[in-house]
């Protein structure tokens, strides 16, 4: 298997670690994102179907994007470092 795509398959393990995990850390690119996108003055739960739906699926991409490239950096160093 490549590197990018084990890389891919960690980030979807956090993201669904995230989501049904019992701590909220795995979702902090997430959470990051919405409070950039919104602040903290707007009720997510009152916006139209179709922009939370936009949203969530956005927010499931960035968290994926997120730790599938910390983990494809981890493997570059951790190789780097084993063939010096």
């Amino acid at each position: 298997m490549s590197k990018g795509f084990i890389a891919a398959l960690a980030g979807i393990a956090m993201t669904l670690f995230a989501w049904y995990g019992p701590w909220a850390w795995p979702a902090w690119p997430a959470f990051t994102t919405i409070g950039l996108l919104f602040g903290s003055n707007t009720a997510f739960a009152e916006l139209p179907l179709a922009t939370r739906a936009a949203t969530i699926t956005m927010l499931i991409t960035v968290n994926v994007a997120f730790w599938g490239a910390v983990v494809w950096i981890a493997m570059r160093v951790l190789r780097t470092r084993s063939n010096e």
